[in-house]
């Protein structure tokens, strides 16, 4: 069925299998593939989760896990799936795609996050002195005292 485009009959069989192979994370994969065929990325997700759950060395369903995360528009989540999917050993070109996602995923996230909140320097009113007053021939500095205070 998923071959022939026919996702729907196939998620069906997929899930009897599943009930009845609950440990074959394979088909938990192949249900996983099917609802991504239908944009159903929440149980694609789910699906994916669970095989990893049975078995979690295989890079391909990791690279299925956070593509179906990333379709939802989990960015961290996706990029820690793809990280661990580097982790069990893709071959050379997947590799590289994965870094590269990795990579165009942070430059988004770092665009989307709000800028970090500005130090304000609070500026104090520059003091004006007192008024110097002429008394004579001597000056009277009396409100300086009261500024050095």
């Amino acid at each position: 069925y998923l071959e022939s485009g026919r996702y729907d009959e196939a998620i069906d069989s997929f899930h009897a299998a599943c009930a009845r192979y609950d440990q074959d994370a394979d088909f938990y994969i192949n249900l996983g593939v099917a609802y991504r065929k239908v944009d159903d990325y929440q149980s694609a997700e789910q699906a994916f989760t669970r095989a990893l759950s049975i078995n979690d060395k295989d890079w391909m369903t990791w690279s299925n896990l956070g593509n179906a995360l990333l379709k939802q528009k989990k960015l961290k989540e996706t990029i820690a799936a793809f990280n661990r999917s580097l982790k069990c050993k893709p071959p050379a070109k997947e590799k590289a795609a994965m870094e590269k996602d990795i990579a165009d995923i942070n430059k988004i996230i770092s665009m989307t996050q709000p800028p970090p909140p500005q130090r304000t320097i609070k500026k104090t009113p520059a003091v004006q002195p007192p008024a110097v007053k002429k008394t004579g021939t001597a000056k009277d500095l009396s409100g300086w005292d009261e500024l050095l205070r």
